[in-house]
Parts: C-alpha cells; sequence; structure tokens
C-alpha cells in the first residue's frame, strides 16, 4: 500500500462522522477495509448521502458499496487499460480502486489519470499551465535525447502547485518514459514582511501571507524535494546540493519583485545545468502592472542579458497561456538542434491513449 492513500482510507467499524470528515478531506473517495486491512468496498458522497435521512446508519459498515468496480494490478499498463475501459461503460465513476491478488490496496486511478492526454488536448485538467510547461519540456528533451530533467517550482505556500507537479510528473513520465525531478522552493515563513514597496504590490499581497505548514504538506508529497530558505540562499548552493538534472521547467508564483530577482539570477548560471529553453509559467503577471512585480524582473533581466531571454516579455489577454514563457539561451550547446519528437506530424492522440471519452461534464 502506498503511504500517500492514507486519507483514502476507513474501516468498516468507524464511526459516520469520521467518514464524513475524512472524504470532505479528500473529496474524491473512501477505500473501506476490514480488521486485518484487506479491501471490502468503497464509500463515496452518495453512500454518505443516506446517513442525512437515517440516523440509525452510525457506521461505515452500515453504509459501504460492497458491490463496487475495481482493479486487480498487474501492471501498469494493464491497469490504466482496465480503468479506461471502466470509466467508459460508466461514465458516472470518477475514481477506481486497484487492489493485489492479496486485496490490499494498490492505488486509486482516477478518471483524470486514466485519459490524462486526452483531457490534456481538451485542455480539461486542473492547473492546465503546469500540464502544459511540463508536458512541453518533456517533449523537447526526450527529442534531444535526456534521459530526464527538473521542474522547479518557486512559492510552495500549502502545497497544492506541488501537489499538482507530481499529478501531471507521473503521466508525463509514463507517456515519454523520461525521468523527471520535482523540486519546490519556499522560505516556508509566507510573503517576506521586508519589501520593496511598490515594486512588490504590497497593495495586492501584504507580508505575512501564504505561509506554509511544512508538516501537513510533507504528509501530501510523494516525490517533490522541498527546498526551504530564502531564494537568496538556496538559489546559491542548489545545484552543488542536489546535483538536478538539467532544469526544463520553472514555475513562479512568488508575487514580489524582490522575491523574483534571485530566480532571475539563478538562470544566469552555466548552460549544462539547464535545456536550452526553458518553460516558465509566471503566475502575478497581471495587465496594468508591467513596471511592477514579477513583470518588471523580467524587463529588467531581458536588458541585461544579451544570450538568455525570457519571451514574451509583455502580457496581451487574461488566459493561463498568456503567462506561460520560454527561457530562451542562445548560447546552449544544444539549442539549435532538432526539439520536436512528432515530426512535423498533427498530435495524434491515439499514439498514446484510446479513443477520446465522451464528455461526462
Amino acid at each position: 500500500m502506498v503511504r500517500k492513500l492514507d486519507d483514502y482510507l476507513v474501516n468498516l467499524k468507524d464511526d459516520i462522522f469520521f467518514a464524513h470528515w475524512k472524504l470532505h478531506k479528500n473529496g474524491a473517495i473512501l477505500l473501506v477495509l476490514d480488521g486485518n486491512g484487506d479491501f471490502q468496498g468503497v464509500t463515496t458522497f452518495r453512500e454518505l448521502r443516506r446517513t442525512y435521512v437515517d440516523r440509525t446508519l452510525r457506521k461505515v459498515e452500515d453504509i459501504y458499496n460492497a458491490n463496487c468496480k475495481y482493479i486487480v494490478h498487474e501492471n501498469e499498463e494493464l491497469d490504466f487499460l482496465k480503468a479506461r475501459s471502466l470509466f467508459l461503460d460508466f461514465p458516472n465513476i470518477f475514481h477506481i480502486p486497484i487492489i493485489d491478488r492479496e486485496k490490499h490496496v494498490w492505488d486509486i486511478i482516477s478518471r483524470e489519470r486514466a485519459f490524462w492526454k486526452t483531457y490534456y488536448v481538451q485542455a480539461r485538467l486542473p492547473r492546465m499551465h503546469y500540464a502544459y510547461c511540463i508536458y512541453n519540456a518533456a517533449q523537447e528533451a526526450k527529442a534531444l535525447g535526456y534521459d530526464k530533467f527538473s521542474v522547479l517550482e518557486f512559492g510552495v505556500a500549502g502545497g497544492n502547485g506541488l501537489v499538482n507537479c507530481e499529478f501531471h510528473a507521473r503521466e508525463i513520465e509514463r507517456l515519454f518514459n523520461i525521468g523527471i525531478e520535482i523540486y519546490g522552493f519556499d522560505s516556508g515563513e509566507g510573503l517576506p514582511e521586508k519589501n520593496m514597496g511598490y515594486k512588490d504590490m504590497v497593495n495586492l499581497w501584504p507580508g505575512g501571507s501564504y505561509k506554509m505548514d511544512k508538516k501537513k504538506l510533507e504528509e501530501r508529497l510523494r516525490r517533490a524535494k522541498l527546498v526551504l530558505g530564502s531564494f537568496q540562499d538556496t538559489t546559491e548552493d542548489f545545484l552543488d546540493k542536489y546535483c538536478p538534472a538539467p532544469i526544463g521547467c520553472v514555475l513562479v508564483d512568488v508575487d514580489y519583485y524582490s522575491s523574483t530577482l534571485p530566480i532571475l539570477s539563478f538562470l544566469k548560471n552555466q548552460d549544462s545545468a539547464f535545456m536550452p529553453r526553458i518553460y516558465m509559467y509566471w503566475d502575478d503577471i497581471i495587465v496594468g502592472y508591467e513596471f511592477q512585480g514579477e513583470s518588471l524582473a523580467i524587463k529588467e533581466f531581458n536588458e541585461s542579458n544579451s544570450q538568455i531571454k525570457i519571451s514574451p516579455e509583455s502580457l496581451y489577454y487574461q488566459d493561463y497561456r498568456a503567462r506561460i514563457k520560454i527561457c530562451h539561451r542562445f548560447s546552449h550547446m544544444d539549442y539549435n538542434r532538432k526539439a520536436s519528437v512528432f515530426d512535423g506530424r498533427t498530435m495524434d492522440v491515439s499514439e498514446y491513449e484510446l479513443p477520446l471519452e465522451p464528455n461526462v461534464n
């Protein structure tokens, strides 16, 4: 059993109120186990609704669904094929348990995971901006012959973005057969109390906001590594301390101009630490604020460098794609190498997955 599934597990003898709290916490499904830890069934919001009208239902064993759909684990490829088939046959199911032959929980697969590429093409994934950046970095890394690459997120806070990185990276690794390392940078203390006034747009984001609950976040993470401390300090020794795979994706949500500066200085490290083009997402670029915050820092960075440029420099419309930029490293030894795996053909979803599933929204 994967430790990170603890939030999805309940016992037959558990109280309804405990199950209610746990289901609202994960927002998806509960896998019901007996006293030996063997899988018995599931509880969803559908089962819980029965307790609203029947107060005699006190335990999970009173309401759980023992006739649910599940998959017996064989290997990842077969698990995905079985899951897609079940999701197509049962459009109202959104999560399917995977158990081993001893009836122990192996994993949970969601509809979004099973049809990740389909949802990507349809722009229906959570945090599409993260999916887009990581996917395109993977496509380029694969074409350039890299075995793996790194994704960096600056500004972790509660960790929803980092958890989302893990979700997308897991499926992109499977699609491209490439390794992805994930690192999350944060001070852990929220936005700095000391700021640079109007440049940091403190009228929008006061100091101390977005503090991290480190213990709670670490319980949610499967693989991402937290890099805690001031950006000034952590970016200086990151390469020596962690020896990351070439960096191909950087996701920035730090709000302040002053917090952005050390991130941009970090990009000036040797080309070997990076891919020739780095897909970047800038969360706090706002129309009408191009002389403040992240926008101003990018503008100054481009003016001070001839061989490293972040493009496009401006924001033209309000859409997640407007905040996605590419950091071009013109002097990188791989910059002029072919960086597409599609050979000029139209991208075909069927190369990776089953035909498009019906729209169940």
